[in-house]
């Protein structure tokens, strides 16, 4: 199983379509929050198209797991057909933790993870891999 894994969509069909495209039959899709909305220090996004951006999730929803950002609210999970998680962790070879990142990222990690495991995260429009005190972010 390959995991495509993208964060802070903000809206942008043209995004989730480039993250779609990328991703094969038999992956899995994990979405890191801020769905739809593009939160009000953010510009609006190049496609922002919230609708078109429901009906292209709503399909592809069997192989996705989407987290729910500070961005995102209960109303978008009306237009919905999938679930929105608050944390979602996978056990493989190691454990694998998403979340958004507004509340566990590097600097306040989740609680009684393993040495190895994985913290996926977004929020900070940053991206970087790097370890500290035995997790890796």
């Amino acid at each position: 199983m390959r995991l495509i894994i993208a964060s802070d969509i903000h809206g942008s069909a043209k995004s989730a379509k480039a993250v779609i495209e990328k991703a094969k039959a038999g992956d899995k899709i994990i979405l890191l929050g801020d769905i739809y909305n593009h939160g009000p220090r953010n510009p609006l996004p190049e496609g922002w198209a919230p609708m078109e951006l429901a009906a292209l999730l709503n399909q592809n929803k069997n192989r996705m797991s989407v987290i729910f950002g500070n961005c995102d609210s209960e109303v978008d999970q009306m237009i919905s057909e999938f679930p929105f998680k608050k944390k979602l962790t996978l056990k493989l070879d190691r454990t694998l933790f998403f979340s958004h990142g507004h509340k566990f990222n590097a600097q306040n990690p989740p609680k009684n993870l393993d040495k190895g495991s994985a913290v996926f995260y977004g929020h900070f429009h940053i991206p970087f891999i790097k370890e500290k005190d035995g997790l890796f972010f």
